[in-house]
């Protein structure tokens, strides 16, 4: 079941009126429509006007199934003949928290193809759409910084910034058709 959101409506006198009581000039009439047609073209469940919301619970079931595969890391060996296999809580956590707050905004993350470690113990959780790849590493060591990786094609780069919009972003190039952009 999905929710349609309203779209909401702000009177124009509220937003194009000066304090003064005059009326502001085109400068701020193109800011506040460039503004709005972004707002309705965003891919963000939580802030588009026009698209729908999944249900909560359908929401909180992805990330569900994250935390679960997070747990199974956490009850895995410590290493084997290759390495680290159990990621450090720390990791994990830092995992929750990058990723947590798009779920308290209502977006359903996709599904990971793959969520383990690697050689060195780094925590890494992989994302695809078609030629498109997304992935988040937690390093092993507490004093490296986590980033995300992501590729098309030949063409690849890192990203440190975990911030909620830079995560949120990621997540829109990767659910954006790859021959559009």
């Amino acid at each position: 079941m999905s929710v349609q959101v309203p779209a909401q409506t702000v009177p124009p006198a509220l937003v194009f009126t000066k304090p003064s009581g005059a009326h502001d000039d085109d400068s701020l009439t193109r800011r506040v429509d460039r503004y709005m047609k972004l707002c309705a073209s965003s891919p963000f469940l939580w802030t588009s006007a026009t698209t729908e919301i999944p249900e909560t619970s359908a929401t909180l079931a992805s990330f569900g199934k994250l935390d679960d595969a997070f747990r199974d890391l956490l009850d895995a060996p410590e290493a084997d003949e290759f390495g680290p296999v159990r990621p450090t809580t720390r990791s994990v956590e830092v995992a929750r928290q990058t990723l947590f707050p798009l779920v308290q905004r209502r977006f359903r993350l996709p599904e990971p193809v793959n969520i383990g470690t690697d050689h060195d113990g780094d925590l890494r959780i992989v994302w695809e759409n078609g030629p498109r790849a997304l992935e988040l590493v937690v390093p092993y060591e507490p004093d490296a910084a986590p980033y995300f990786y992501y590729s098309h094609g030949d063409q690849y780069n890192l990203q440190r910034d975990l911030s909620f919009e830079a995560v949120g972003g990621h997540f829109n190039w990767l659910g954006t058709n790859p021959g559009t952009a």
